[in-house]
């Protein structure tokens, strides 16, 4: 159920504003006809109470012998009028209060006549007469002709009022007066006109809607971009005035997370710079120990310190300055890196076509050669793959080392944090190099994937999304 429900704030405004547009034509039609059918209701009392009042006051003024004559003269397709020994109605009381006050003012109008009693009731069609239809029409019928005809029919289809007006002598003059079609609201040109009335609107509506929602899928669209480049472009400031305040707060909030990194990345270089100093001379000093082990100690932690030092600067100025992108060969660049490390083996189908993916060429070299020195360094060696769909590409470096706990995986991500019951901590490090790949595969859009194989190792994947393509999966 949940599939078929709209998945957008403009398909939801567009549904509920079409359900409501359908749902008051469909009211207002059924409020119109309702009134018409009261209406015609009136219309019809009105022409019956004339008509019998006249017609009625006519036989009545005439002679015995000429009053069925007269009423077939007065006779016709919607009125059919009879002189007969008693009443067509079947019943004295009338069916409702409508008709009852209806006798009363028929009584009234016709007292001066000597009519003495009146009943109306309503009879189905049955009662209407065969030669009340025109029969049918002549070949050379012309338009007027035909449409007059088919009211004709019409009426012949419906309903009669049945009336009985008793006169002075007991003789009863009995009416039948066809009832007028409503004309009905559902037909084929209504619906028609009503369907194209919705659909005009569907169009306006949804164009409208996408305009109107539009600033939404930019701000979503830009706020993925600063989550890969923190000098992203800014957002337009312009629109209506909500847009322009979001935009405007968005801005706002992106310079000032700009010049938060900023400064943070500068401090943290300029203390990795200024440590270069007196590490130098830690390390000219050290020289003059005189205890070998205590000098090989020391000389050990002073390039433990330099290391960091110069890791934490390159991290730095990576963040600081980004590297412009350019179109490079994956399949190139990891038969380089396969080729310049020991240990490594590349495995491509050799129907693998060559790919070129629009990148920072350095840093994603780096991050790269960090999983594959990872993986030799803790598992020995390391096999690489690359498999890629419409919308992303996947590089898997898979190792047979120790593999990570379930629980820590995330935490390998943090700087300058390494596991030591899962990794040899003889093999050196800093702790920066999973950091720097994950915030390189981050800065393309893509994400580093870990987890450990059932047969063994470490499983690391570097899933960067097409051009075109849809967001590449996020970890857990």
């Amino acid at each position: 159920m949940r599939r078929l429900l709209p998945d957008s704030l403009a398909a939801w405004a567009l549904l509920i504003l079409i359900g409501g547009l359908i749902l008051a034509e469909v009211s207002t039609l059924g409020s119109i006809q309702e009134s018409r059918e009261a209406n015609n209701r009136m219309t019809a009392f009105f022409h019956l109470a004339d008509r019998v009042s006249s017609i009625s006051r006519a036989i009545a003024a005439e002679d015995v012998q000429q009053r069925s004559s007269l009423a077939t003269e007065l006779s016709g397709p919607t009125l059919v009028v009879s002189v007969d020994s008693g009443p067509l109605t079947t019943s004295s009381v009338a069916a409702d209060d409508q008709l009852a006050e209806l006798e009363d003012i028929l009584g009234s109008r016709l007292e001066e006549s000597g009519v003495t009693d009146v009943h109306v009731e309503m009879r189905d069609r049955d009662l209407i007469p065969a030669s009340g239809t025109g029969g049918p029409l002549a070949a050379d019928a012309g338009p007027v002709e035909r449409v007059l005809s088919e009211i004709e029919d019409s009426y012949a289809r419906y309903d009669a009022y049945v009336a009985s007006i008793r006169l002075a002598d007991g003789t009863w003059v009995n009416f039948i007066s066809v009832i007028a079609p409503s004309p009905l609201l559902w037909s084929i040109n209504t619906v028609a006109v009503a369907a194209l009335a919705i659909i005009l609107v569907f169009v306006a509506s949804m164009w409208a809607l996408r305009r109107l929602t539009a600033p939404y899928a930019m701000i979503a669209s830009a706020a993925e971009r600063f989550g890969r480049d923190l000098h992203a472009a800014p957002l337009p400031e312009n629109g209506p005035s909500e847009v322009r305040a979001a935009a405007h707060a968005f801005n706002l909030m992106q310079e000032r997370l700009r010049r938060f990194f900023s400064d943070r990345d500068q401090l943290v270089a300029a203390i990795s710079h200024d440590l270069r100093t007196p590490a130098t001379r830690l390390r000219l000093r050290a020289e003059f120990i005189e205890d070998p082990e205590q000098r090989s100690r020391m000389l050990a932690d002073l390039n433990e310190i330099e290391t960091m030092t110069r890791s934490v600067l390159a991290f730095a100025s990576d963040s600081a300055q980004p590297e412009p992108r350019e179109s490079l060969d994956l399949v190139s660049l990891l038969e380089s890196l396969c080729d310049d490390m020991p240990g490594v083996a590349l495995d491509l189908p050799d129907d693998l076509p060559r790919l070129a993916y629009a990148a920072q060429p350095v840093a994603l070299r780096r991050c790269i050669a960090n999983l594959l020195d990872n993986a030799v360094k803790y598992g020995a060696r390391a096999r690489v793959s690359l498999t890629m769909d419409a919308s992303e590409v996947r590089i898997v470096i898979d190792d047979d080392g120790p593999g990570i706990p379930e629980g820590d995986v995330e935490m390998v991500f943090q700087p300058f944090r390494r596991l030591d019951a899962s990794r040899n901590r003889d093999t050196g490090g800093t702790g920066l190099g999973l950091t720097i790949a994950r915030t390189v595969a981050r800065a393309h859009g893509g994400e580093i994937l870990l987890t450990n194989r059932r047969e063994g190792g470490l499983r690391a994947e570097i899933v960067l999304p097409l051009a075109g393509g849809k967001a590449a999966r996020r970890a857990a």
